[in-house]
């Protein structure tokens, strides 16, 4: 396998689902691609990540807390509303924030860049 320098091919395949969201199916960005995988690529992966769980906490940066087993996003967001609390009372008024949410974020990433990336 990958100390033969190359994995199996068919690790390279999927068999893609469109699963629909909410809204018009005549719309083609309101369906969601699912990919299901080949059962040897899962097994692989599965024991990539049992391996490298123990690590995460020492390659991901402390305030990415999304993914990382032992973090959790509440924990920003009491951060958050903690630094609030703070420079309110420091410059006794409010202190404003911008909260976006980008609807469909998926949707908008670049097809080409992601694919260029992963090869």
């Amino acid at each position: 396998m990958p100390h033969q320098g190359r994995f199996p091919s068919s690790f390279g395949s999927a068999h893609i689902s469109c699963i629909p969201k909410i809204g018009k199916r005549a719309n083609g960005l309101n369906f969601r691609p699912i990919a299901l995988l080949t059962t040897d690529y899962r097994i692989f992966t599965r024991v990539l990540t049992r391996r490298l769980r123990p690590l995460l906490p020492e390659l991901v940066h402390p305030m990415q807390t999304g993914f990382v087993p032992g973090r959790d996003i509440h924990a920003t967001i009491d951060m958050f509303l903690q630094l609030q609390r703070q420079e309110r009372h420091k410059r006794n008024r409010s202190a404003p924030a911008l909260l976006l949410d980008f609807s469909k974020a998926y949707d908008t990433l670049n097809r080409d860049y992601m694919v260029d990336t992963i090869r």
